[in-house]
C-alpha cells in the first residue's frame, strides 16, 4: 500500500483509533431535548378507514387501468380497419373505373375489327340459335 508523507504523519499522530467521540449519555438525551424544543400542537386525529381484512383501498383511476386500456386497444384497432377498408375501397373503385374503361374501348375495337354495326349486334343478340 502506497502512502504519502501526510497520511504517514497521521498514521503516526493518530493511530488507529477514531478520532471522533460522542460524549457520554448523548443519544439517551438527544430524543427528550429535541422534544423540548418543540413547539406544541394539538394533536389531529386522522379519519382513517381501515380495509377488510384481504381487500386493498385504491383509487378509482387504478381500478379503471384494465378498461381504459381495453377502450384505447379497441378504439386503435377500430380505426385501422377503418383506414384498411377505405384503402383498399378507393383501390378498387380505381381499378373498376380502369376496367370499365379499358373494357369499354376493347369492344369498341374488337367491334371495329370485325367490322360488326350496331344492327349486326342487335340481329345476334335477338337471334335464336
Amino acid at each position: 500500500m502506497y502512502m504519502t508523507n501526510d497520511e504517514k504523519y497521521l498514521k503516526k499522530r493518530v493511530g488507529n483509533r477514531n478520532p471522533y467521540g460522542v460524549p457520554e449519555g448523548y443519544f439517551e438525551r438527544l430524543t427528550p431535548e429535541l422534544m423540548q424544543r418543540l413547539p406544541e400542537y394539538p394533536e389531529r386525529k386522522l379519519n382513517i378507514v381501515e380495509p377488510k381484512f384481504g381487500s386493498k383501498v385504491r383509487p378509482i383511476i387504478m381500478r379503471m387501468r384494465p378498461l381504459l386500456y381495453t377502450a384505447a386497444s379497441l378504439l386503435i384497432a377500430t380505426f385501422c380497419i377503418a383506414v384498411y377498408f377505405d384503402s383498399k375501397d378507393a383501390d378498387n373503385t380505381q381499378q373498376l373505373s380502369i376496367q370499365t374503361e379499358t373494357s369499354d374501348a376493347y369492344y369498341d375495337e374488337v367491334a371495329d375489327y370485325a367490322m360488326v354495326d350496331n344492327y349486326d349486334i342487335y340481329a345476334c343478340l335477338t337471334s335464336d340459335y
